[in-house]
């Protein structure tokens, strides 16, 4: 993750040996990336939304054809990857047809499949969900789910959407002006959002916010009837919380508002 221009497509390109780094080395797989690139590029596949796997005006299929021959795929692993592919999109007509006659997302989605078929052990993808719809995305996160669980494809992914971090990714890097600024598991940023809440609170009768000064939480007026209070989940149970303030005023309803993900990336941006 990162901002625009923190350097996510250059990062790619050095590990796939298209670039080479002013100072340092890359390592992938072992190899170093662009100075043993033809044993980096035999077991990785790679998807920029700017250049296509694909020849324009032949049916899909042909390209999968030649990408079979350039990789020695065996007419086994051929037939079963792509039956596999299939079963997944649940989509087998645009095989037939040229990349200029599908839709984006169709496009999209037989391009990052051209990248598979190998069985590369590394994909990576940059901004692959850029522009797709809404079921698209689901059967490309699917389809990268799948691939991780039955053949063990590490995937990595740059991108803007967030829900596809929340649904995909196990490991997140946040970067920015080419340098990593938080380098996590997905469950450790998970619980970080979970840490901090804000507490929306609708009461019964009208209420000032002195009368919650006791708490030691920051309060908020909304409205005559109600307060937002932010709160720490480690300080206290939000049952006990709840109880507390009940006792100073009577609750009709409440929300609890948990931080984004969104939230927490923001801050790494401004560093």
């Amino acid at each position: 993750l990162g901002p625009n221009g923190a350097g996510k497509s250059t990062i790619f390109k050095c590990m796939t040996g298209i670039l080479k780094a002013d100072t340092g080395t890359v390592t992938v797989l072992g190899n170093k990336a662009w100075e043993e690139r033809k044993k980096v590029v035999s077991q990785i596949g790679a998807f920029f939304g700017s250049k296509s796997l694909m020849w324009w005006n032949l049916p899909v299929y042909k390209s999968y054809e030649l990408m079979k021959e350039v990789y020695h795929i065996s007419d086994e692993d051929y037939k079963e990857r792509l039956e596999f592919f299939e079963n997944i999109i649940g989509d087998k007509e645009y095989m037939e047809k040229p990349p200029r006659q599908l839709s984006y997302g169709q496009r999209q989605r037989a391009e990052i499949i051209t990248c598979l078929l190998h069985n590369p052990k590394i994909v990576f993808l940059d901004e692959p969900t850029l522009g797709m719809d809404i079921m698209a995305k689901e059967q490309l996160n699917n389809l990268i789910l799948e691939c991780n669980k039955k053949f063990g494809t590490t995937f990595i992914v740059s991108t803007h959407d967030l829900k596809d971090i929340e649904k995909m990714c196990s490991r997140i890097v946040i970067i920015n002006r080419g340098k990593i600024v938080r380098d996590s598991d997905a469950d450790t940023m998970k619980k970080e959002l979970l840490q901090n809440y804000n507490l929306c609170i609708d009461f019964v009768k009208a209420v000032q916010t002195s009368a919650f000064e006791s708490l030691g939480y920051p309060v908020q007026q909304i409205t005559e009837r109600r307060v937002k209070i932010s709160v720490d989940s480690n300080n206290i149970n939000i049952y006990q919380l709840m109880e507390q303030i009940n006792h100073i005023a009577e609750i009709a309803t409440f929300e609890i508002n948990y931080q984004t993900i969104e939230d927490v990336i923001k801050k790494y941006y401004m560093i």
